[in-house]
């Protein structure tokens, strides 16, 4: 028998002990010191299980909409952070361009 410790993200919501997510650890990045969550459409079933998606679909989260406009609100935080670095470490760059990899 062997023992394993190990950290993981916990999302919390509402009153219950039972209204919590435990992340898969491929789930979290960490960048510059804070973590940050990947989600799909698929895959993470304790994820559509948090949210009311239907288990009972192949794809429980196919009706969530709103996580589209999650990855929108995601994708201009980043894309401002991304112009902030640049501004300040990339020669040539103009603020309020896009950043180019």
């Amino acid at each position: 028998m062997s023992v394993t410790v190990a950290t993981r993200t916990v999302v919390t919501f509402g009153d219950k002990p039972s209204d919590i997510w435990v992340l898969p650890n491929d789930n979290v990045v960490e960048i510059d010191g804070e973590p940050f969550v990947t989600l799909g459409y698929g895959g993470d079933r304790g994820f559509a299980r948090f949210v009311g998606g239907d288990l009972g679909a192949s794809n429980p989260l196919a009706r969530f909409s709103w996580l589209g406009h999650a990855v929108q609100a995601r994708n201009v935080a980043v894309d401002a952070l991304l112009d902030k670095v640049a501004s300040e470490k990339v020669m040539g760059h103009i603020a309020g361009q896009t950043v180019k990899n």
